[in-house]
């Protein structure tokens, strides 16, 4: 689903959380995108730059890469487990670690 919404609207990115994640202030950095469950940017990313994701999978359109979806966790997220919320949350840490997790206010 999220990969269809990637490739059939044009999204700066797409964001998918349960259970309060962002709401609840979760994430590491307010002031930034939050990856919570899922996390799509039309960006191309490295799938070895996140080994702490569970998977890291481009996203194509007409035979070419147009961004990539991040997914934490294969199964539900559940914004109130810690256990989900410190993956996600390494996840962010890394992203901007390596300028990849986007101000609010810049996209």
């Amino acid at each position: 689903m999220v990969k269809h919404l990637a490739t059939s609207r044009d999204f700066p990115y797409i964001q998918v959380e349960t259970n309060g994640y962002i709401l609840k202030g979760k994430q590491v950095f307010p002031d930034r995108l939050s990856v919570g469950w899922m996390l799509y940017q039309p960006r191309i990313i490295d799938k070895s730059y996140l080994p702490m994701a569970e998977d890291v999978l481009p996203v194509h359109q007409n035979n070419e890469q147009i961004g990539t979806l991040i997914v934490t966790k294969k199964g539900i997220f559940d914004g109130r487990n810690q256990d989900d919320i410190d993956k996600s949350n390494d996840v962010e840490i890394q992203l901007v670690n390596l300028g990849l997790l986007p101000l609010i206010t810049e996209v």
